[in-house]
């Protein structure tokens, strides 16, 4: 039985070192992510947030106009206990007959769980210009089951993830068209955010487990010292 909680106590110890060996998404200084940009979480790779990790890399931007992951904006907010809202800011527009693909990929996983999802394009049209948007989650690499388009889901009612679902990977896109001959006809993105929400893990749990975990430690100590 010690051994066993010896075991699970060296677990609960590993992902405790793994966590303080993540770049926290909320720390954009050298130290941390390295600033507030895209390029800075791609060239950082994984970054923590409460019970969250995020996973960026070279695939996670894509846009065939002048706007580099250099020139968007990251911003991690966390608006409840078990929510984490990521942002991605920009001033993506097409005007008169130009035609632009934006994609932001990435994958967040969360130790208790997701339970639902939800996203919020912000943009608008003028003249004949068109945009559209597609956000869409998938397990892994593998689609959610069922498929999961939660585009423009938040705030409001925000689509329901599989259960047991921990890890996903989210696929924003918009193609923003002119449609024109003039400069009133554009289409404009000012920014993409996901919302995250993890499914509540019992306190009594996670206190046991640790308890145990300190347990056998007391245990272990006082053996060394009898001997």
């Amino acid at each position: 039985m010690v051994k066993r909680l010896g075991t699970i106590a060296g677990i609960v110890l590993a992902v405790s070192g793994m966590a303080r060996g993540t770049a926290l998404c909320t720390d954009q200084s050298a130290g941390g992510v390295g600033g507030n940009k895209l390029s800075n979480y791609i060239s950082t790779g994984v970054c923590s947030i409460g019970d969250y990790l995020f996973t960026f890399n070279g695939s996670s931007y894509s846009y065939d106009g002048a706007i580099t992951a250099a020139n968007v904006v990251v911003q991690f907010t966390t608006p409840t206990s078990n929510q984490v809202q990521v942002s991605f800011s920009a001033g993506w527009v097409a005007i008169v007959n130009q035609t632009f693909h934006l994609d932001i990929q990435y994958t967040v996983s969360a130790a208790g769980g997701l339970s639902a999802i939800g996203n919020t394009f912000n943009g608008s049209t003028n003249g004949a210009g068109t945009l559209a948007e597609d956000a869409v989650c998938g397990d892994g690499t593998h689609p959610c089951t069922p498929n999961v388009d939660f585009t423009n889901s938040y705030p409001g009612t925000v689509a329901v993830v599989p259960p047991t679902t921990s890890t996903v990977s989210i696929f924003n896109t918009a193609t923003l068209k002119g449609n024109g001959t003039q400069s009133s006809d554009l289409a404009h993105l000012s920014y993409v955010q996901d919302n995250f929400f993890e499914m509540q893990v019992p306190e009594p749990a996670t206190a046991l487990l640790l308890g145990g975990a300190l347990v056998v430690f007391g245990l272990r100590r006082k053996v060394n010292r009898a001997v």
